[in-house]
C-alpha cells in the first residue's frame, strides 16, 4: 500500500477505535444510577477513565501520522520519558502489574525525531487490565543497539506476537495493540528506524529502534 494510503487507512482506524471508546463511555454514563451506591459509581468512574485513557494517546498520534516532520518532539532524557510513562500507567491503574523502568547509563537524550513517542508507548502497552493476570511486571527498558536507541517494551503474555499476527492478516481490521503496532512502524520509519517484535517464556516484547 502506498505510504499516503497507508496513513489514511491508519487515520480511519484511529477514528473507528476512538469511536468505540466513546460509545463505551456513553454506555457507562447512560447506566449511571444512584441505586448503584458509592462503590458502583466508583467502578463506573474507573471504567470511564480507562476508556478515555485508551482514546487519548491515539488522538495524540493523529497529527504526526498525517503531517510527519512538521514539528519536532520535545527534548528531554529517555529516563525522564520512561519514568513519566510509568507514573501515568500507575496513576491510571496498573492492575497489579509492577512497572519496571531500566535505562542504560550510556543512553542520554530522548529522540526528537519521533513526535508523540510518549503517547505511542502508552498505546503499545495498552490497558494493563487486559494483560495476563499473573501480576508479572511490565518492562520499559532503553539501551543502545547497533548505533540506534532501542526502547524495549515487555509485557506478560503474547500480546505483541498476537498483535503482529493481526496486523499481518489481509483484510483484517486494525484495533487495540495491532493498531498501535502499525502506528509504531510508520512513525518510527519516519525517523529512519524500525520495529522488532518477539516472544518467549510467557512474555512478549517490542523494540523501537531509533537512529541517533
Amino acid at each position: 500500500m502506498p505510504d499516503t494510503e497507508r496513513r489514511f487507512a491508519l487515520a480511519f482506524a484511529i477514528a473507528h477505535e476512538i469511536g468505540n471508546h466513546l460509545a463505551g463511555i456513553r454506555l457507562e454514563a447512560h447506566l449511571l444510577d444512584e441505586a448503584q451506591g458509592a462503590r458502583g459509581l466508583a467502578k463506573a468512574s474507573l471504567a470511564i477513565d480507562s476508556l478515555a485513557g485508551q482514546a487519548a494517546p491515539l488522538l495524540a498520534l493523529l497529527r504526526p501520522l498525517l503531517a510527519p516532520g512538521e514539528r519536532r518532539a520535545a527534548s528531554g532524557t529517555v529516563a525522564r520519558l520512561l519514568d513519566g510513562i510509568r507514573r501515568q500507567l500507575e496513576e491510571e491503574g496498573s492492575a497489579g502489574h509492577r512497572i519496571v523502568v531500566e535505562v542504560d547509563p550510556e543512553v542520554g537524550g530522548a529522540p526528537t525525531s519521533v513526535e508523540g513517542l510518549h503517547a505511542l508507548i502508552v498505546a503499545l502497552v495498552g490497558p494493563p487490565g487486559a494483560l495476563a493476570s499473573d501480576g508479572a511486571p511490565i518492562g520499559l527498558r532503553a539501551g543502545r543497539a547497533g548505533g540506534a536507541l532501542a526502547i524495549r517494551i515487555e509485557l506478560p503474555g503474547d500480546g505483541f506476537a498476537e498483535a503482529a499476527e493481526e496486523a499481518a492478516s489481509p483484510g483484517g481490521s486494525l484495533r487495540g495493540r495491532a493498531l498501535a503496532l502499525e502506528l509504531a512502524r510508520v512513525l518510527v520509519a519516519d525517523a529512519g528506524g524500525g520495529v522488532e517484535v518477539g516472544h518467549g517464556e510467557g512474555r512478549s516484547w517490542l523494540a523501537l529502534l531509533i537512529p541517533g
